[in-house]
């Protein structure tokens, strides 16, 4: 019923929108019921999966995905802002490029990555949908639904005993996760390449080997517009596969076969490794990726990020104290007494919920000693949370640290997900 209120919306906002304003936005109002209906066999999937609640938490929150976040989302934009967005950029390209590929010519495109590869392929969505500004926004959006499901779907198959639903309130509709990936830019598309790599490492944690395919289409995705994730998500790797070779995978279809997926898993990262880090140089201009380079790129980092507004003094993560600060700084800043506006206040309150988030986790996190030797995917989780942390430290800029934190938070959302202990004393969320 629901769903079916929702369609009639749509259409009416549709009728109105084509006698109002011009196809950069009512174009949107026919992309987003396409997007949904697309979205339901997922949302009937995750029913007969895992109970008809988590069916409709996920066809809740492909409703809000490709609706009502990326209205809000291009309200931000364009009338509280003025336009000045990336997305505005993307999508002037985008409508270049649209006509080529409509006529099959893909030519002279130039370097395919980063910046550049968003740009065709929001000029590839265009081909499809027409230049609906608005349209754009949904379809990145969905995107980003299609990687949160797949982070679902990883934790549910690495971690059948793990706090499913809380993972999938969590993933699908914390604050951060629903407003910076719902519009036409990177972090949608590294949201869905950071889900499938999840998925494909949680399908080989558990001795199956299709989870390659998944795995390598991830790293790709990663590595073709932010290499350096694809490095944060090879070290996660690194540090949990060996766990999956020795054990074979707490819930694998027999230890042998986890072994096996698990020599896979090394084998692969030896293999795609050098390449990882082939891009990376060539991504960041290094002649050679060592501790010194690493270092170099911080610092140009910290240079960039603090020229503009909401700034401020970055510490450095290479000792135990600047580490934990800097952890703290990734995690829950902006601090209230640190915003200057509206806008940031809400981007402060959020990392409030978050620090309180954890704090009445501590029970579960208190676990961690206990689970992280039988579970790979908890063990890669944790890594790729240190590894974020540690690269993103850099940052002096609180709005843009805010948009990159989406790209952390599915992987602590695991480390909050280790089931409650049981017994009369339990008293924690």
């Amino acid at each position: 019923m629901v769903a079916g209120l929702a369609m009639v919306a749509i259409l009416v906002a549709l009728g109105f929108g084509m006698n109002h304003t011009s196809y950069r936005v009512w174009g949107g109002f026919w992309v987003a019921p396409l997007l949904f209906t697309l979205s339901i066999p997922m949302a009937n999937r995750a029913a007969r999966r895992d109970g008809p609640v988590i069916g409709r938490i996920v066809l809740v929150a492909a409703g809000v995905r490709v609706l009502v976040a990326p209205l809000f989302r291009y309200w931000m934009a364009f009338s509280l802002y003025g336009g000045f967005s990336d997305s505005a950029d993307y999508h002037q390209a985008g409508v270049v490029l649209a006509p080529l590929f409509r006529h099959g010519i893909y030519r002279d495109l130039g370097h395919i990555s980063g910046t550049r590869f968003l740009e065709i392929l929001t000029g590839q969505v265009y081909a499809f949908i027409g230049p609906t500004l608005l349209g754009g926004f949904m379809v990145f959006s969905w995107f980003s639904f299609i990687g949160c499901y797949l982070f679902y779907r990883a934790f549910r198959t690495a971690y059948p005993d793990g706090d499913g639903r809380r993972y999938a309130l969590l993933v699908f509709f914390f604050p951060t996760m629903l407003f910076w990936p719902s519009s036409i830019g990177k972090e949608a598309f590294m949201i869905l390449a950071l889900g499938a790599a999840a998925l494909g490492a949680a399908q080989l944690f558990t001795g199956r080997f299709r989870g390659l395919v998944w795995l390598a289409l991830g790293l790709w995705g990663a590595a073709v517009v932010r290499p350096h994730m694809a490095l944060i998500v090879g070290a996660g790797l690194v540090v949990a596969a060996p766990l999956v070779v020795l054990r074979g995978g707490a819930q694998a279809k027999g230890r042998q076969r986890g072994r096996l997926a698990g020599a896979a898993l090394v084998l692969g990262l030896l293999v795609a490794g050098p390449a990882l880090i082939g891009v990376a140089e060539n991504f960041f201009h290094l002649q050679s990726l060592n501790t010194q380079t690493a270092q170099e790129v911080l610092d140009e980092t910290t240079r960039r990020s603090g020229k503009s507004g909401s700034t401020f003094t970055s510490l450095s993560p290479n000792n135990p104290a600047g580490f934990a600060l800097s952890g703290v700084t990734v995690l829950f800043r902006p601090f209230p007494f640190e915003v200057r506006n509206a806008q940031a206040m809400l981007t402060s309150l959020e990392g409030l919920s978050l620090l309180a988030l954890c704090a009445l986790s501590f029970r579960r996190l208190a676990r961690l000693k206990v689970e992280l030797p039988r579970r790979p995917y908890l063990v890669f989780g944790f890594v790729y949370t240190l590894a974020f942390v540690y690269a993103f430290s850099a940052l002096q800029n609180f709005g843009i640290l805010a948009r990159e934190r989406s790209q952390l938070l599915p992987a602590l959302f695991v480390l909050l997900c280790i089931p409650k202990p049981v017994g009369p004393t339990s008293t924690s969320s």
